[in-house]
């Protein structure tokens, strides 16, 4: 999982203090992620980049969101990619 935010608000879900889950700066600025499944939680810009840059290196990747879209506030043609 990849923890989505203009500040990180670190998820309650239970398991989110194991190796796998990560800050999206981590994400975006050390070795690329492979783990084939990822969830990246938070669907505003910075969450549907992160999501984009990591299913370009191969990955499935679900994005979960509080409100009832994601990409709020994003362009509408950068926008229709997700």
């Amino acid at each position: 999982m990849l923890a989505i935010g203009s500040g990180p608000l670190i998820s309650r879900i239970p398991g989110n203090d194991v190796p796998n889950v990560t800050l999206y700066k981590d994400a975006l600025t050390k070795e690329p992620v492979r783990l084939n499944k990822i969830v990246v939680g938070g669907g505003a810009l910075t969450g549907c980049e992160t999501a984009l840059y990591v299913a370009k290196n191969g990955n499935e990747v679900r994005i979960i969101e509080m409100l009832d879209d994601v990409a709020i506030g994003m362009e509408t043609l950068s926008r229709s990619i997700f």
